[in-house]
């Protein structure tokens, strides 16, 4: 645990329940809109893809590049 998250537990006993209680309830907000953006960019990542599915499916010239995949690259000076 870093020392400022040992510095906010020290002033977070120090609250009121009261206060404690709307600290938790804004920290558990924040956790979970959080939660909810990363849904929400997965959620858009996939629906691209499937999108995109049936493009790499049947166009030959988005994939071309796929057969070197098992080859070293060497950088050239």
């Amino acid at each position: 645990m870093s020392m400022q998250a040992i510095q906010l537990t020290e002033i977070f006993k120090q609250l009121t329940l009261v206060e404690k209680l709307q600290l938790l309830e804004l920290f558990f907000k924040d956790v979970k809109e959080a939660a909810l953006k990363k849904e929400s960019e997965e959620e858009k990542r996939r629906k691209a893809a499937e999108l995109l599915l049936s493009d790499y499916l049947n166009d030959s010239e988005l994939t071309a590049f796929t057969a070197l995949d098992g080859e070293e690259i060497y950088e050239t000076k």
